[in-house]
């Protein structure tokens, strides 16, 4: 594959059918267009490559890429340089858009699916969190191909066609006419399936190659001081943050003869779909690119499986890790069996962590359902603005771009028990069950409101709960007294954004960090798996309807607390790796 590499970025980069890459000395900085002074925190762990206690040698070697080829000035000059790559910003610009996609067909497809394909709340529920979970279960297949096959480039691009088509089809088969009517006037939701199907299969294999891509665009040394990873949650949070505003008023015009217009809600994003392919390919010259080394995953699990067999077939005391029974079999040698451990501690650790996820992605199912029973219209001075359900989802990425600087200029700094990433996780995983309290609390309240619809031209009652949802999904319910404000969702959306910035982009850096230079795709679609596995939860409790709203609230977040507990148990004796130039203390790696 022809491109241009940057100076910076020029160790012995190859193409996938280029011979194997020689490690050579980094000395040059030149090449990248444009500096910025980003957002940093003196607080290590706020880095890319900014955990552990001091490792061996030879793990210093395979995580510091090469780093252990640079004299000493020239390491300290690459930590120092904050300079970011021309590429990156190409690769930004394709999150940007890709996210204002992906989060704007989120943040309206429940109400598309109760209110159009007249799909009641329960199964709509489940049917947002079956498609978050396909997006997020296809990361194993776009970690497979980049890290395998095709290298993140070309991962990338392919799956953004397929991601661009589905989006098309779901835009058009939600006009009106296009897909056919059940006798019960009901339309057909095999179009949206399919769309759905396609976006899930693009968005989610695209996923664990472009952070890591992005990261790949700087050398290992030179990532302390640039958090990469906040660049692109700002990214993502910029995208969803216009998209989670614009798509409901979309969403909310006329078209077609219907009161809503949800062609148009999809059309939008559609298009930002293909913004987004453009601005990646345009980017091409400047990437730096890594490429695949073989069918890596089935490698993995073919030397687990060996290990296994052998250990059982003739127990060995003297081993030190089950997993160095597979150096019997001469396809797996020394330093590959030391990545798969590597691998294997930092998936040990993932283990409790779907919970987090069960209760964060219900901001687009159960906090939308609830805040359909809310007063949306505000009285700001004299002037009535309406807040749409669907919009709420907007607080999380506008508290999420005003927490980045915050946590990172004055919270992490000030704060010693937040040096250490594990323990960030633990209280951003706390943070979030305190925030499904707050919502339990909230609802409660909203139970108490008395609702009404109109029936032959007269206002009746609505007393039961079941009966009040479906009505509000189909915008026929009235709120008579007691009733709550929407933005009273504001303090649980504030507590649960917390969490978010402490667990979820402190965990994306562990995962890039702590994983061997090999298999990041494939960790990194291990850690996007905790999403999958947490939105199954939520699908398995919503279709079995065991709890009624305000209890269903408790529970997660009951449940939540109890995972944090397991999760601070199993990660107490976890082993950090760091590039050789790191030298921070053990005290910050500590649980």
């Amino acid at each position: 594959m022809d491109k241009e590499t940057s100076p910076l970025l020029s160790s012995g980069t190859r193409t996938p059918t280029s011979p194997p890459r020689q490690r050579q000395p980094l000395l040059t900085a030149a090449g990248a267009s444009s500096s910025v002074s980003p957002t940093t925190s003196p607080v290590p762990a706020a880095g890319l490559a900014s955990y552990g206690s001091d490792h061996d040698h030879e793990a210093a070697n395979d995580y510091g890429d090469d780093t252990h080829l640079l004299s000493p000035t020239e390491r300290e000059r690459l930590a120092n340089d904050t300079t970011i790559p021309r590429s990156v910003y190409f690769i930004v610009g394709n999150e940007f858009c890709e996210r204002f996609a992906f989060y704007g067909i989120k943040a309206v497809l429940f109400i598309y699916l109760t209110r159009y394909l007249q799909i009641g709340s329960d199964t709509s529920t489940a049917l947002v969190h079956t498609f978050t979970m396909a997006a997020y279960t296809a990361t194993l297949l776009g970690g497979v191909l980049s890290d395998s096959y095709l290298g993140r480039f070309r991962t990338i691009l392919y799956l953004s066609l397929v991601y661009c088509v589905g989006n098309l089809l779901l835009s058009v088969t939600a006009i009106p006419g296009v897909m056919s009517r059940a006798s019960d006037g009901s339309v057909s939701p095999m179009g949206a399936f399919a769309g759905l199907t396609l976006l899930a299969i693009g968005t989610g294999g695209i996923k664990p190659c472009v952070s890591a891509f992005g990261a790949d665009q700087f050398h290992a040394t030179q990532v302390r001081g640039i958090s990469i990873f906040s660049l692109f949650y700002f990214a993502i949070n910029s995208g969803s943050l216009l998209s989670m505003f614009i798509t409901p008023v979309l969403r909310s015009q006329s078209c077609f003869g219907r009161s809503d217009c949800f062609p148009l809600a999809f059309g939008l994003p559609s298009g930002l779909m293909l913004v987004s392919t453009l601005v990646f390919i345009s980017g091409r010259a400047y990437y730096r690119q890594t490429p695949p080394e073989g069918n890596v995953l089935a490698r993995v699990l073919a030397a687990i499986r060996f290990a296994r067999a052998e250990r059982a077939r003739s127990p060995d005391a003297s081993k030190s890790h089950w997993i160095d029974y597979a150096a019997a079999d001469p396809r797996f040698d020394a330093a590959f069996l030391a990545d798969v451990k590597q691998l294997l501690r930092v998936v040990w650790v993932f283990l409790p962590l779907p919970l987090f996820w069960t209760l964060f992605d219900q901001q687009a199912s159960r906090w939308t359902s609830q805040a359909l029973l809310m007063k949306a219209d505000l009285d700001l001075f004299g002037w009535v603005v309406a807040i749409k359900p669907d919009q709420m989802q907007v607080a999380n990425a506008l508290l999420i771009l005003a927490f980045i600087p915050l946590f990172q200029r004055f919270v992490y700094p000030n704060f010693a028990v937040l040096k250490s990433p594990l323990r960030r996780m633990a209280i951003g995983m706390s943070l979030a069950g305190c925030s499904f309290i707050l919502a339990g609390l909230l609802q409660l309240r909203i139970d108490r409101a008395v609702y009404a619809a109109y029936e032959n031209g007269q206002l009746v009652d609505v007393v039961d709960p079941a009966t009040r949802s479906k009505l509000a999904e189909q915008g026929s319910l009235v709120c008579v007294s007691g009733c709550v404000p929407i933005l009273w969702q504001v303090p649980q959306y504030m507590v649960i954004t917390a969490g978010e910035i402490l667990f979820s982009i402190t965990g994306l850096e562990f995962a890039y960090s702590q994983s061997p230079p090999s298999l990041k795709s494939v960790c990194q679609s291990a850690w996007q798996m905790t999403v999958a596995v947490g939105n199954l939860l939520v699908i398995i409790i919503a279709e079995s309807r065991m709890f009624d709203a305000a209890p269903e609230l408790f529970f997660f977040a009951s449940a939540l607390f109890v995972a944090t507990g397991i999760f601070v148990v199993m990660s107490r004796d976890f082993r950090f790796v760091r590039p050789a130039a790191e030298t921070y203390s053990n005290e910050e790696d500590v649980m």
